[in-house]
């Protein structure tokens, strides 16, 4: 599956409900987003980061 597909499935899961948690954890393995904060990395991947950063948001309201 390339890189472009497993986004487009990560992002189906977000909308089915999936554990936010989980895809994040699944995003950082498949797209090893880094630890810390990247710049250059989030430029590079800015599909990425956005779908990313969307469901972490989610999480926190999620969890509660």
């Amino acid at each position: 599956m390339t890189k472009i597909e497993e986004l487009e499935r990560i992002a189906e899961q977000f909308e089915q409900g999936i554990n936010p948690t989980e895809l994040m954890n699944e995003m950082e393995r498949i797209f090893k987003i880094p630890a810390l904060n990247d710049p250059d990395f989030n430029e590079e991947y800015l599909e990425v980061i956005e779908l990313y950063r969307k469901i972490s948001k989610s999480r926190r309201v999620f969890d509660r």
